[in-house]
């Protein structure tokens, strides 16, 4: 009796989209973070250019060693994004968007761990 075919996200459409998404997706969500934290005036001057802030941001989501769990809070909406495509019945991005948050994952072990 034939073995059922392996269902691989990357050969179809909705399996690239939804690990894309999946890649982008934190990264939108912490940009979203940041900026939302520049409006409401997190910054002690209010002199400085957007350019310095976020790279003041930076610095002090690295050094404190935020970065991580800040990373790891971001992937939460892929949850959604898991449950998004499972609900519209496409198995491969679902399976896209899983196999991206498990990338994340290794980042934020590397971050914790490494550095």
């Amino acid at each position: 009796m034939p073995m059922a075919a392996e269902t691989r996200f990357w050969t179809t459409v909705a399996g690239r989209k939804g690990f894309a998404a999946g890649l982008v997706g934190p990264w939108v969500i912490m940009g979203l973070y940041v900026v939302f934290r520049l409006q409401v005036g997190s910054t002690e001057d209010s002199d400085i250019t957007a350019a310095p802030a976020v790279s003041e941001w930076w610095r002090l989501l690295w050094g404190s060693g935020l970065f991580g769990p800040l990373l790891s809070l971001a992937v939460l909406p892929n949850l959604a994004l898991f449950w998004w495509n499972l609900y519209r019945q496409s198995e491969e991005g679902a399976g896209g968007v899983l196999v991206a948050t498990f990338v994340y994952a290794l980042v934020v072990v590397a971050v914790k761990w490494f550095f």
